[in-house]
Parts: C-alpha cells; structure tokens; sequence
C-alpha cells in the first residue's frame, strides 16, 4: 500500500526539468523555446522558471514571444513575468485566473499581462493591461503596484488575438530601471531598487513565467527569442602559409546558464581558438560558431574560407656573372599569374620571365611569383658584375682636339682615392694629385710636356676600403 501510493505521488507530480528550464502545472514545453502555460480549459495554473538564477547587479534584455490567447470577452487571464528568489517549483496554486499564477509569491518582482478584468478585488481596468507588481500582489491600488496599469499594447486594447507579439524587458542594474516593451513600444517603466526594496539584499533570483485560467479560459503561451549566432567577417581567400586565424567573434557568448558557445572547423569542435591553414589544408573550408541557449534551441552562424596554393616552380636561374658593361638573359620559370623581378634597376622588363639584365654592379635579383589570390613565392639568384676599375689608357694625345686631351682611368668611380704620381724617364716627377679626377692635361708647370713615355705610380683605394698599388706607363702622342 505504502508502495502504491508513493507511485501515485510520482506519477501526479507536476514538476519536470527539461533542458535549463523547470516546468510546473498545467504548462508544458512545445518545442526547444516555446512553452505553453495553460490550454484553453479552465482552472489551469502553469509556471516555467530558469533553473539558474541571474544576477540583478547585472544588467538584462530579454524579448520573448507571447501569445495570449484568441478568445477576448470569454477569454482569461493572462500571464506574468516573475523575478523571485524562491524556487523553480513555485507559481501553480493561486486564489483563481485572475491572480495569473503570481499570486503569493513573495518576495518577487511581476510583469503582469493582464487580458480579464477582475474589478474585484484587483481594481481592474477594462482594456487589457500591463503594471509591474510586488510580492505576488495583483490589486492595482496597493502600495505593491509601483506603476499604473496600462494598456499592453499601444495601438488595441485587445491582445486576445491569436497573435504573437514581442514582450521585452530591460533592466538597467546602474539605474536600477525597468522598462516593459509591447510590439516595439514601450508600455511602462519605473526606477526601482528591487535588490534592496524587494529581496533584501540579495541579487541573485530565479526568471520565469506564470500564467493562469479560471471559469473562463485561453490557450496562454510564451517563446523566448532564439539568439543570433553571428561570428566575425574572415577573408574568404588566404594562402596557405597565411598565419593562422584567431576565432573570434562568435556571439552570444558562453554564460552559465543561458547558453554554450563552441567554434567548429569543418563540422570539427575546435578546441584551440584558430584556425591553421597548413593543418586544414588547400581547400575549401567552412567555419562556425554554433550557440546552443538554455533551452537547448541552436543557432549557427557560418563562414566558407578557401585556402589557396602557393605558385609553383619558382625558380630564379642560377647565380651568374657578366663584364660590366655587358648583359644577360636571366632564365626564370614560375607557374603562376604575375611575376616580378626586384629590383628593377638594369632589367628591361621586370614582368617577364626573361628579362635582359645590364646592371653596372653586382646585384641579387628576387623572383616574386603572385596567384590570383595573392599567394606569394620568391627566389633569388646573383648577378656579378666583373668590374676593372682601375683601368687606365697608355696612350692620349693631348692636343686641345676635343679628343683625349686628358689621361682618363675609366671606371674612377668605382675607386674611392686615386693617388697619382707620374715621373719622366729620368725619374724626375712631373705630376702629382692625392685624389686624382681625371684632369692631367699632360703639362708640368703650365707648360707642355715632349711626347714621350712616362712612368705613373698610383696607389689605389676602392669602394670596399681595400688598397693597391699599380705601375705602368702612358705615352704622350701629339
């Protein structure tokens, strides 16, 4: 016997957990985020709370979807809105439909949507109404209404419309303000310390929805709105040796007992927060952040990246040399959309494969292959330029002809000090210059020198800080 009615106990109860929501009564749960308070039969009592409770020194915006019901004169009640600190199994017993299920409960907050009008004892108005409410309180004239009832919605005095309608609450925990919107319209507010006033102290309280029917009935439900995923915009191109990609952006974020939110690389749980292109490989890819609320409803937000090859064959020839003054082929090959050859000093066409190369030093020439995409790879060969630069003539006939009238050491500019002495056959000096520019005009003391050979002895400084000695002779020929 004592085993049977312990089943009986069980079976009856109206309390269940479904997902993050306790549901109580008569209510039921239709979908991942649509709840149903009472069915269109009278005496219903059904509540669904939140079995986390949220923080009131924390700033809220909830919308929900209410739907009141489609029978207006012979339809009742209405439904509420309850912060409470109580429990999750409270909300299911009440002196009739027009207590919406709030009745008694204490200490709480209610926003009340009230669709019959009971004159008695709640001083109802006869439009259907929207007030915030104290401690389970529904009588419009006691101090535990901090705002006049109001017409719920802004354009009919009839809610009772078979439709779905936007329910948002705001509440500012700077402020301590509450605001109550219908449709888009704001319906109520007030400046209120429920932390203090209400709960004592204590900010932490359980969310959830009341509703009721007595003599008369409506089918009275709510859904909470289904938070947009979104994640952060992604070049839908990158390289493959592309640095990896932090993810980043997915909203709403994880919190404790709203929701979960988890990156996915290729339908895979990312774990790691990036997204390497060398480990996904080239290829198309798709990237996603799937937030999973409370109630276990799912939204996906979804980007497509293709990562893109590296050219291919890049190869800038092998390391070469030339005399200066001469020129070369250089002999690149590359699979790819552009080419360019760095730096483009000495190249005829820096955009082909082949240019002809004429540099007058020594230079390393850089290959850079470019895909459509932008993917980028170099190679780099050296071109040496074979330079004499101490190279000067043994003959000039300086004769005022316009015609080697002086003794030129070509390629003096790539000599840093030339230090010139030349001396007659008898080793007698004739001409001397610490820093020789080319401007002997083949006379000593203003006058003439006889045609003859002559002997120079030229210390040689180069660009690069090394020194040399060099001897020869020049014959003057007029």
């Amino acid at each position: 016997m004592r085993q049977l009615l312990l089943l009986i106990i069980i079976t009856i109860s109206s309390y269940k957990i479904q997902a993050q929501y306790a549901v109580n009564g008569s209510a039921i749960r239709q979908s991942c985020n649509c709840y149903t308070l009472t069915r269109d039969t009278m005496s219903q009592f059904g509540a669904v709370w939140n079995i986390n409770k949220i923080n009131l020194k924390q700033s809220f915006d909830f919308s929900f979807k209410v739907n009141l019901g489609c029978v207006d004169g012979n339809g009742a009640d209405g439904i509420a809105f309850v912060l409470q600190k109580t429990s999750t199994t409270i909300g299911t017993t009440g002196t009739g439909g027009g207590s919406m299920g709030y009745w008694g409960i204490s200490p709480a907050v209610g926003v009340t949507l009230d669709t019959y009008q009971n004159t008695s004892p709640d001083s109802d108005p006869s439009y259907d109404h929207l007030a915030i409410q104290l401690n389970g309180v529904t009588n419009h004239t006691s101090a535990s209404s901090i705002t006049s009832p109001t017409p719920i919605s802004a354009i009919s005095n009839n809610v009772e419309d078979c439709l779905d309608h936007l329910l948002r609450i705001v509440w500012n925990a700077d402020s301590t303000k509450m605001e109550v919107y219908f449709d888009s319209s704001r319906r109520v507010s007030t400046v209120y310390n429920f932390v203090s006033n209400v709960f004592s102290g204590d900010s932490m309280v359980y969310w959830g929805f009341t509703g009721a029917t007595g003599m008369l009935s409506n089918v009275q439900k709510f859904c909470r709105a289904i938070p947009a995923a979104t994640l952060d915009a992604y070049a839908s191109n990158i390289c493959i040796d592309a640095p990896s990609i932090p993810l980043t952006g997915g909203l709403p974020p994880t919190l404790p007992g709203m929701g979960v939110g988890t990156y996915s690389i290729d339908t895979i749980v990312n774990t790691n927060g990036v997204f390497n292109p060398v480990t996904a490989g080239v290829g198309p890819h798709s990237i996603s952040y799937i937030y999973s609320d409370a109630g276990g409803c799912k939204d996906t937000a979804t980007q497509n990246i293709n990562v893109r090859p590296l050219p291919t064959n890049v190869n800038a020839g092998n390391d070469a040399s030339i005399q200066f003054g001469s020129n070369i082929l250089l002999s690149g090959t590359a699979n790819a959309d552009t080419i360019l050859w760095s730096p483009i000093i000495g190249l005829d066409n820096p955009s082909i494969l082949t240019p002809l190369a004429s540099p007058e030093q020594t230079t390393v020439y850089t290959l850079t292959a470019t895909t459509q995409y932008g993917c980028k790879l170099k190679d780099s060969m050296q071109l040496v330029v074979n330079i004499t630069c101490f190279d000067p003539p043994n003959i000039y006939t300086p004769n005022n002809d316009g015609f080697y009238d002086k003794w030129v050491v070509y390629h003096l500019s790539c000599l840093k000090n030339l230090t010139v002495d030349i001396y007659n056959r008898w080793g007698g000096l004739v001409y001397h210059s610490s820093d020789y520019k080319n401007n002997w005009d083949g006379n000593y003391n203003g006058k003439p020198l006889p045609d003859a050979t002559y002997y120079y002895v030229c210390n040689v400084t180069n660009n690069d800080g090394s020194k040399f000695v060099k001897k020869g002779s020049v014959t003057i020929m007029r």
